[in-house]
This record gives C-alpha cells, sequence and structure tokens, in this order.
C-alpha cells in the first residue's frame, strides 16, 4: 500500500476578517480626516489673504479719496449712500468694485461676499460731517472729514458707536477689559466661510453661540479657535488710527518743501493753529523742532492744546499766542521755546528740567515755569501773570512793565535784567504793585543787544 501524505489547508477565522476590516476602517477614516482637516485649513488660510488684500485695497481707497467708502447694500459692488452724502445703511458687504477688487477676491472660500460693518453713526448726515464724531471717517464732503482728534485717541479712547473685538479665549463677549482685544474700531471686514450662508452682520442663518454673536447685529464681535462643526468665522479690524495714517501729511497740513529763511532749522512747518495734543507727535530720546505759523490769509499759529515734547532738545516757535488751556510743555534736556505773540490767561509755559531759553515777544498774562536747570528768559512785553524761574541759577530778562504780575526767582542765583532805572522800577512797583521774589541781583537800565539769548 502506497500512504500519501494529506495536505491540511487552513483558511481565516471570521474573527480575523473583522479584526482586519476593523483597522482598515480605521485607516481609512483616519485618512479622510486627515485630507479634510488639510482642506480646512487651506480654506481658512487662503480666506485670511483674501481679507488681508482687501483691508488693504480699504487704506488705499482712503489714500486716495480722503475717506472711508460706506457698505454695498445691494450686492453690486458699489457703495449705497444717499443724496446728503450719509452711508445707507452701516451693515453690509464689501463695496469690491468701488476698491478696485473683483467678487473673488473679497469673498470666502464658499462664495459669500465679505460682510462690512462701520460705525453706525455713519448713517447721520450731521455726524459724517463732525470731525468730533468718528463717523467722519466716511464722509466724502470735502475730506478729510475727520483730523487728528477725531476719536479714537489717547484723550479720547471711548466711541460706543463702534466696534469692538472679544478676545478667542474670552468666556463671554462683552465690554469688561479682560474680555476685550480692541475697541473703538470704526470699520470691520467678516467672513462667515461655510457656517455662514446667507449670514450678515444683521442677520443670523441658524446660528448660535459665538458664531451668533458675530451676526446679532450687535457692536460685538468674537473671535475664536477654528472649529468647523461650530466656529468658521473669520475678520479683519480697521482702526482710526490706520485710517489717519494715509492722510497723516494732510492732516499736520506740513509743508515738505521748506524755502522761506523763516523756517530755517525746523524740520516740522504747521500753518494752522495747534488745538490738539495729538498734533505734534513726538517720542522720547528725540530732537524735534516745530514752527507753528500762519496760513495764507494769515489765520492760525496759536497753541490751544497741552503739548508735550518730551525728553531730548527740542524747539518750538509760535507765531501767534498760547492760548487759555494751552500748555508748551518742553520737556526734559535744553530747549528752545519762542513765542512771538502772548502767554494768555490761562495759557502756560513749562520749560522743564534742562538749560532752557524762551523768549515771549508779548505780554505774560498766563504763566512761565522754567524748572530745573540755568534757564534765560526774555519777555519783551507786559507781564501781570506770573514768572516761576524755579531752581539753579537764572537770568530773567523784561523789557515791559510789572504791571501786578509775579516775578519769582526760586532757588540758586538768579539775576533780573530790566530796561528801566532803579527810579522807574520802583515807581512802576509802587503804581502797579507787582511781586518780586529771590532775585540776587536787578540789573537797571539795560540795553538789548541780541546776546540774550546765548546760552552760557
Amino acid at each position: 500500500m502506497k500512504s500519501r501524505a494529506m495536505k491540511i489547508q487552513k483558511g481565516f477565522t471570521l474573527v480575523e476578517i473583522a479584526i482586519v476590516l476593523g483597522i482598515i476602517s480605521i485607516l481609512i477614516g483616519a485618512g479622510f480626516s486627515t485630507v479634510g482637516a488639510y482642506i480646512d485649513n487651506a480654506n481658512q488660510s487662503h480666506t485670511m489673504g483674501n481679507l488681508q488684500v482687501t483691508k488693504r485695497a480699504m487704506l488705499d481707497y482712503v489714500l486716495v479719496n480722503r475717506h472711508m467708502p460706506c457698505p454695498d447694500t445691494d450686492n453690486d459692488g458699489v457703495e449705497n449712500r444717499e443724496a446728503s452724502f450719509e452711508c445707507t445703511a452701516s451693515k453690509g458687504t464689501v463695496p469690491f468694485d468701488d476698491i478696485g477688487l473683483g467678487f473673488d477676491v473679497t469673498s470666502d472660500e464658499y462664495g459669500n461676499v465679505f460682510a462690512y460693518g462701520i460705525n453706525i453713526n455713519a448713517t447721520s448726515a450731521a455726524a459724517i460731517a463732525d470731525p468730533t464724531d468718528s463717523a467722519s471717517y466716511f464722509g466724502n464732503q470735502s475730506p478729510p472729514a475727520f483730523d487728528l482728534q477725531t476719536p479714537p485717541t489717547r484723550d479720547n479712547p471711548i466711541v460706543a458707536e463702534s466696534y469692538t473685538v472679544c478676545k478667542k479665549e474670552a468666556t463671554a463677549c462683552n465690554s469688561t477689559a479682560s474680555n476685550v482685544e480692541v475697541s473703538a474700531i470704526p470699520a470691520v471686514i467678516v467672513a462667515f466661510n461655510e457656517n455662514g450662508g446667507a449670514t450678515s452682520l444683521a442677520a443670523c442663518n441658524a446660528e448660535s453661540g459665538k458664531e451668533g454673536e458675530n451676526c446679532d447685529n450687535d457692536l460685538l464681535l468674537w473671535k475664536s479657535v477654528f472649529n468647523a462643526s461650530n466656529y468658521d468665522d473669520q475678520m479683519v479690524t480697521i482702526s482710526g488710527y490706520e485710517i489717519k495714517q494715509q492722510v497723516l501729511d494732510l492732516l499736520n497740513n506740513i509743508s515738505l518743501t521748506v524755502t522761506d529763511s523763516d523756517y530755517a532749522g525746523y524740520e516740522v512747518i504747521i500753518r494752522r493753529d495747534v488745538d490738539s495734543a495729538n498734533d505734534l507727535n513726538v517720542g522720547n530720546g528725540e530732537d524735534n523742532s516745530f514752527y507753528i505759523d500762519t496760513d495764507d490769509d494769515g489765520l492760525g499759529g496759536n497753541l490751544d492744546a497741552n503739548v508735550q515734547l518730551k525728553d531730548g532738545e527740542d524747539k518750538l516757535k509760535l507765531v501767534g499766542n498760547i492760548k487759555a488751556g494751552g500748555n508748551a510743555d518742553m520737556g526734559q534736556d535744553n530747549d528752545d521755546l519762542y513765542v512771538l505773540g502772548t502767554i494768555l490767561l490761562r495759557g502756560q509755559a513749562t520749560l522743564g528740567d534742562g538749560d532752557d531759553i524762551s523768549e515771549i515777544g508779548g505780554a505774560v498774562i498766563g504763566e512761565i515755569d522754567a524748572g530745573k536747570g540755568n534757564d534765560i528768559v526774555v519777555i519783551k512785553g507786559d507781564v501781570t501773570g506770573t514768572v516761576l524761574m524755579n531752581n539753579d541759577d537764572d537770568k530773567l530778562y523784561l523789557y515791559g512793565d510789572l504791571a501786578g504780575g509775579v516775578l519769582d526767582g526760586g532757588s540758586g542765583t538768579n539775576e533780573l535784567y530790566t530796561t528801566k532805572s532803579e527810579a522807574d522800577w520802583n515807581q512802576m512797583l509802587t503804581d502797579y504793585g507787582g511781586t518780586v521774589t529771590d532775585f540776587d541781583s536787578i540789573n537797571y537800565n539795560y540795553v538789548p543787544n541780541g546776546s540774550e539769548l546765548v546760552r552760557p
């Protein structure tokens, strides 16, 4: 008998097949999840790029037209503005045709044109023409309707009719400081993306939560972390400072080509009144020189704001007066202040620390405070106000009368020079009742010779 070895073939059990199928399912699912996340991230990145390009186009529009556009309310790519020049609505879409961009660049990856919201007062004809109202960024009559003092500013940071954006990590979206990323924003651009559909800044399309905050018709927006299932909004903001920056030279009224010999030695020429603390933009450690002159009609040249020149060796010349509420605060270091006019009542010159020089062409009805350092002050008019020379060794030259005012030499060795004889000086004090204290010497019959303003 022949014996034959038998081959036994063994297959997969049902359990093994189930395990293999499970592994394959997991791998396939993970692959689709990775692809989906990649697509989502790509869409978000591309949309943010479009938002940034749209913002830049808006600011370029301001550079050329000197005002921000109104929202588009009928989806034709053109702003909607009333015959009396106010915006038709404060919420709409980006006027892509006006800013020179096509539909595709001003839309998200799902075909939604970017939402565009602005200061709600821009729907008022009076507000957009009023530089004290943030709505004036959108005024198109004799633009720019806004100026350097238009809020928000450092001194006036609150603009209740503009947008506030809450932080991503905020637990609630409100005006509480800890929840706020940025406020007083006159213009916002928002992409609602896949979850948005027909959503606008004024109407939600079945959205809720943080996305619902962005379409509930108020002035609060909520940034959050992207999550495809419940948050995919994106946004950029345009601040008042960015808008002003586009026309800063115009707002400062600076002459960039100086040929007048009177302006020699001055870097910045402003031919108007300085009536805002923000008009003279300076930084610490800088040497600044400003000439405040009249315009072609002979108007301006006055100071009626508290301007601070900070550190550095600064020079300021005013053709006009320091008016009530005005203060030329020269800050630290060796500074020069020349006022061709008068320091009026409640006006002030503060020379600060350092060896300073000041010449007042008119009267001093307000106050001069020379501060620390070896200072030289020349006053060509009468003094009915107060002159405080304060610390260190100072020289004060008075060509006019002390008409009831106060001259206080302060500490240090201080010299007073007058063009009057001793007899006339004493008679003047008797007639007008002026007060002179803490001067070590009074030099009578002084003859001005042009050397008074030379530093020791």
